[in-house]
């Protein structure tokens, strides 16, 4: 990430990045953002709720979930089994010039189910008829992850 200290804790890291967009520190925002943060995959909703402290609060998630997405923290990966799955933007690959993209590959795992974002492989730009205007281009390739193939 672009600026937050890199061996910052996932706790510095969330709050970094909150105050970073002008947003409040709460407590379930700060859980959400942490957990989000030490993830190794997109989450879904149900995982995000699944992993959070026992109480936590749906309606709360979700307001959380949609407020990140909207002050681009979080992006979106579709998911035919959750619908969406979240993942931290990288700040370094999602902002540049001003502007919020995803032009990274995604990948979903056949075997174990796993949605994960490949950063390293950039999306050559697409050629957009005129007259269409683009908000968010998702890429999701299926197969079997690398772990899965090694048997882990």
């Amino acid at each position: 990430m672009s600026h937050v200290h890199a061996l910052a804790t996932p706790q510095d890291q969330a709050n970094q990045l909150l105050a970073a967009r002008d947003l409040r520190i709460t407590k379930p925002r700060h859980e959400v953002l942490t957990l989000l943060l030490q993830a190794d995959k997109a989450l879904s909703t149900h995982e995000i709720e699944q992993r959070l402290p026992a109480g936590a609060d749906r309606v709360t998630v979700y307001r959380t979930i949609k407020t990140f997405v909207q002050a681009g923290l979080l992006h979106a990966v579709p998911d035919e089994a959750y619908g969406q799955r979240y993942a931290v933007c990288d700040l370094g690959h999602c902002h540049t010039e001003g502007t919020h993209a995803h032009d990274h590959l995604h990948f979903k795992c056949n075997s174990c189910g796993d949605t994960l974002c490949l950063e390293d492989v950039s999306l050559p730009p697409l050629p957009i008829p005129p007259g269409y205007t683009v908000d968010e281009i998702t890429v999701v390739a299926k197969g079997i992850c690398h772990a899965c193939q090694a048997g882990n």
